[in-house]
């Protein structure tokens, strides 16, 4: 597809901005669900899942940005977030990506196993959620846009159906509904200021909200 439309409806899509809205950003998911190759749906997710390290971190410290200044490498900011408090589940899996990610800088043709995907999607489908969640292998993505041509088009990716490229991005979409969930609860227990901005409501909501 050459475009793609995720263009919010007020009655049936809830937009998160502030302290979320770099994970939120739809141009990454729309790189993601376009890719045609998985290094680049894999690097895309890794930089989104970095946010949450740098989101985490920045706020249980109270500092605007607590990595500025110098470049810091991804296992040490995972380190220093699981030092400030992040759940071991989460550290597991964002560890694994990280994994993936290098593997995938340091080996030209390096191609993610099924079984190392299944192990990540367990992972991430065994993390609480409330209310439940649909486990990976019941979740699907949906697109809607043009052709080159200009005609509509439709798409859905179901994990039965589709390649390793959708498989991973059907993981971090639900990985990264979990995280925001959990982080959310983690800063309204500590009494951590952060804003959520619901669309279309010009309102934003912090703390124990």
């Amino acid at each position: 597809m050459s475009t793609s439309s995720f263009t919010p409806n007020p009655e049936t899509h809830v937009g998160a901005g502030g302290d979320f809205a770099r994970v939120f950003d739809h141009e990454d998911y729309l790189i993601m669900f376009n890719s045609l190759d998985q290094v680049s749906v894999v690097l895309r997710a890794h930089m989104i899942l970095e946010e949450f390290l740098n989101i985490w971190c920045s706020r249980t410290t109270g500092t605007e940005d607590l990595f500025a200044g110098t470049f810091v490498p991804f296992k040490t900011k995972l380190i220093v977030a699981r030092n400030l408090g992040l759940a071991s589940e989460y550290e597991e899996i964002l560890d694994k990506f990280n994994e993936f990610r290098n593997r995938y800088s340091h080996r030209r043709k390096y191609e993610l196993e099924q079984s190392k995907l299944d192990s990540i999607k367990d992972k991430v489908n065994a993390l609480h959620s409330e209310p439940p969640m649909l486990p990976c292998e019941q979740f699907h993505i949906y697109a809607q846009g043009k052709d080159q041509f200009g005609r509509p088009q439709e798409v859905q990716h179901e994990w039965s159906s589709t390649d390793t490229k959708k498989k991973v991005l059907l993981v971090v979409i639900q990985l990264v509904m979990k995280f925001v969930q959990w982080m959310q609860a983690e800063f309204n227990h500590r009494g951590i200021q952060y804003n959520l901005v619901v669309w279309p409501a010009q309102e934003s909501y912090g703390g124990a909200a």
